[in-house]
């Protein structure tokens, strides 16, 4: 329940300012991400904390394939000069 309501929140939260002035900031991200982990590592042990870090890395690698070698842009990350 309370990760369901730190997601509604960061979520919310992103929408309004993603539309407003087409920005997601780092200040709202970063802090969901590691309450995100201490959640899983709260409620399911090491094996939830496992959990989380294999998801997120997976979904990092994705986006690193899909910006790298398709040529999404991601902000400021690029990586078509590579």
């Amino acid at each position: 329940m309370l990760a369901n309501m730190i997601l509604l929140i960061v979520l919310a939260i992103s929408v309004i300012t993603d539309l407003r002035s087409r920005t997601i900031y780092n200040i709202v991200i970063f802090p969901a991400l590691a309450a995100g982990f201490v959640i899983q590592a709260v409620t399911n042990g090491w094996a939830g904390l496992g959990d989380a870090l294999l998801g997120f890395t997976l979904g990092l690698s994705i986006l690193i394939i899909l910006i790298c070698w398709v040529g999404w842009a991601a902000g400021t990350l690029s990586c078509w000069h590579w």
